[in-house]
């Protein structure tokens, strides 16, 4: 639960980014966090588009995981597929299909005509998912973009130039200095210089302590 009056201030900080929500662990209320966000900025001009990387409710058996299933004000535009769209009885009107790696069919970007409650599935990969947002963007389809992310996609989403990142804790008593030291650690990582012109490599690689290395860093 955040300070009174931090969810519209948190969303007025988000409003107008690409922005990846990450949960430290499972239950860290990352969902959450993008369920209400997308609340307050869809209520603004531009509205919100939601999407995902992979899906974490599945289809199978006619069985359903309650998990990853949003509510929709209406107007949103948002990425999922067919099979999701008929089990939630919800109109959407189909804006894009792009092709999947999965058993799902074809993921497909659209924009919800009322209100209701929808899963998001996403591509596996964030290449794959950079150039959706890209679409939105060219086609002015919303202000905001929300991804429900995963922690382990963490390290390959920061050589995605442009993408913000929010993370997300469950914070208890006895889990508090355990889910406190890894913020501490990407603080430190976050603060150390990073040297990408080539031709200073030479200069720095002298120093005690330097590593030079090439990509994103885990």
């Amino acid at each position: 639960m955040l300070w009174e009056g931090g969810w519209p201030r948190l969303a007025s900080r988000c409003r107008g980014r690409d922005l990846l929500l990450l949960g430290q662990s499972k239950g860290a209320g990352k969902s959450t966090a993008v369920d209400i966000l997308a609340q307050y900025l869809q209520a603004e001009a531009g509205g919100v588009a939601l999407l995902s990387i992979g899906c974490e409710r599945t289809l199978k058996g006619g069985q359903e995981l309650p998990e990853g299933e949003f509510r929709l004000r209406g107007g949103e535009i948002v990425l999922t597929t067919l099979a999701h769209i008929k089990r939630a009885h919800l109109p959407v009107e189909i804006l894009e299909v792009f092709p999947a790696r999965r058993n799902l069919g074809g993921l497909i970007l659209g924009r919800v005509q009322r209100p209701g409650r929808l899963s998001l599935v996403g591509p596996e990969h964030l290449s794959e998912l950079e150039r959706i947002v890209n679409f939105v963007r060219q086609r002015q389809l919303a202000r905001t973009v929300l991804i429900d992310g995963a922690s382990h996609r963490l390290t390959p989403a920061a050589a995605w130039e442009g993408l913000d990142f929010l993370l997300t804790l469950r914070l208890e008593p006895h889990t508090l200095e355990s889910n406190c030291a890894p913020l501490a650690l990407w603080e430190w990582a976050a603060q150390t210089p990073v040297v990408t012109d080539l031709k200073w490599r030479e200069s720095y690689a002298p120093l005690e302590g330097a590593v030079d290395w090439q990509g994103p860093l885990s």
